[in-house]
């Protein structure tokens, strides 16, 4: 019995053949779900490189106005 499973499996081994697509598969549902998340995270990401360089602009502006000529004598 046992040489008879063995033997079985080995013809279906060796008498397959390879598989070859016929149609290209594709979910058009999720590819479309996939391009609104994409938009939405490139539209965060540029929010928060338009607020870094606000925030460094405004600490560009304060920085000079923050250090009397005092305090600028110890780092000189």
């Amino acid at each position: 019995m046992k040489h008879k499973l063995i033997l079985c499996l080995v013809c279906c081994l060796l008498l397959t053949r390879t598989a070859h697509a016929q149609w290209i598969v594709t979910d058009p549902v999720n590819l479309a779900g996939n391009i609104a998340n994409t938009i939405k995270e490139i539209a965060t990401a540029f929010k928060t490189v338009n607020n870094t360089w606000r925030m460094c602009q405004t600490q560009e502006r304060r920085l000079p106005s923050t250090h009397t000529p005092s305090v600028l004598r110890i780092y000189l």
